[in-house]
């Protein structure tokens, strides 16, 4: 038994992991929302976030680095 993680059906890690054979099965999310009356969505397909997703592939390895960490705390 090994734990190969979450993945959406469709996507490049799903195929990968169908390919070795694991059987897919539906994990679900829990959320907090506090005052909001959905979940946020925060995948790149999000058109509020396609510009920054394209500006964030062109920036240089060490400033992505650098500034990774604090960005992604901050898209919740």
């Amino acid at each position: 038994l090994f734990d190969f993680g979450r993945s959406r059906v469709g996507g490049s890690a799903h195929d990968y992991k169908s390919y070795w054979g694991f059987e897919a099965r539906p994990l679900h999310y829990q959320y907090h929302l506090g005052t909001a009356k959905a979940p946020p969505h925060l995948g790149p397909d999000n058109p509020k976030y396609r510009a920054f997703v394209h500006g964030w592939k062109r920036l240089p390895v060490p400033l992505a680095n650098r500034f990774g960490p604090f960005i992604a705390r901050q898209l919740g």
